[in-house]
């Protein structure tokens, strides 16, 4: 009993530092999402935001998803709208478009500038490796134009 502890006790740093060296040789999951710095808007005020995404070191994405909002500032009031966008994910190191439509929450989207939220998921379901970037608010102007 008192050889297999020592045993043990001999063995398990030895585990732990070939765990620690492995997952400090796995490079960490990236994601960088961009909005473009113009959108596009129809006669009903709907919103067409598009950007790039750039992922690395997630062998095998399941999906991408980017969510956010778009805020227009009317007088004292605000125009909001939501949008979304999932797709199955590239994640070699080359930059990926997206595109997604936000609908007008209370009101209408016109000309003007406006801004833009844009946060982005990449996750390998398997393993369990997901690479986040939390958007930082844009400015965007909104154009009109078939969407």
């Amino acid at each position: 009993m008192i050889r297999r502890l020592a045993i043990a006790l001999m063995v398990t740093p030895l585990v732990l530092t070939l765990a620690d060296t492995a997952a400090a040789q796995t490079p960490e999951p990236t994601l960088d999402v961009t909005v473009d710095r113009f959108a596009t808007f129809d006669q009903a005020g709907v919103v067409t935001v598009t950007g790039t995404y750039t992922c690395t070191n997630v062998e095998f994405p399941d999906f991408i998803s980017i969510t956010g909002s778009i805020r227009q500032a009317v007088g004292r009031f605000s125009i909001v709208g939501t949008f979304g966008f999932i797709d199955n994910a590239t994640c070699d190191g080359t930059t990926q478009t997206w595109s997604a439509v936000a609908v007008p929450e209370n009101g209408t989207f016109r000309g003007g500038k406006a801004t833009v939220i844009a946060s982005g998921g990449v996750c390998d379901l398997e393993l369990l490796i997901c690479a986040v970037d939390f958007g930082e608010p844009q400015t965007v102007q909104l154009r009109g134009g078939s969407t």
